[in-house]
């Protein structure tokens, strides 16, 4: 069973995050993007990527974070295959 998520931590490199919290699973329910988005952002992350990165990449991604918009899911339409067998070609 997983946690209740409070805050959005930035990864480090997989292993961690750069705040150095204790990674945690979330529960299934909270793992849609809706909720992600929703929650706070990991003050101890943001301020780490800003040193880590620098100060305009610290706010370029707290501009991404704040702004993003999700894809379009484009749903491809069903392929129809119209094969003519030779006796159905033979007969028209």
């Amino acid at each position: 069973m997983g946690a209740k998520p409070t805050v959005l931590h930035m990864g480090n490199n997989g292993d961690s995050y750069l705040c150095n919290a204790e990674p945690q699973n979330w529960a299934d329910k909270y793992l849609t993007d809706e909720f992600a988005r929703n929650l706070p952002k990991c003050p101890e992350c943001m301020d780490a990527y800003g040193i880590k990165h620098g100060s305009d990449m610290a706010q370029n991604m707290e501009n991404h974070l704040e702004n993003y918009e999700p894809a379009v899911e484009i749903v491809a339409p069903p392929i129809v295959n119209n094969v003519k067998t030779l006796r159905m070609y033979l007969n028209t």
